[in-house]
């Protein structure tokens, strides 16, 4: 069967196909734009776009530090996969931002 861009019915933190991510996607999200956190090894922890504090080894936990690969343009209006849409997001952020093409960070 094809798999369809049906956002009721992918899960969040997936991709466009509902898929999880693979570990090479992964790493490639975490590399692109690595903004560093100061004395803290920028290997492990880096801060998403507005600001919070991430750690590579919570990558998909619902934790202090975990985070989720956002698609910057929604896979709900045809958007892709290709690393330029993607984006490493703290969890929190990923969740308050969801399909909105207008986002502005949460204060949370």
């Amino acid at each position: 069967p094809i798999k369809t861009n049906n956002m009721d019915k992918r899960k969040p933190n997936t991709n466009a196909l509902g898929d999880k991510w693979t570990k090479k996607q992964i790493l490639e999200v975490w590399r692109k734009d690595n903004i560093p956190v100061h004395n803290y090894a920028v290997e492990e922890y880096r801060t998403d776009m507005c600001g919070f504090v991430i750690k590579f080894s919570e990558f998909g936990k619902k934790t202090e530090y975990g985070w989720e690969i956002d698609h910057i343009i929604p896979v709900a209006i045809g958007a892709t996969d290709l690393i330029i849409n993607l984006q490493a997001l703290h969890w929190k952020v990923n969740k308050h931002k969801g399909d909105d093409i207008n986002f502005t960070c949460p204060n949370l």
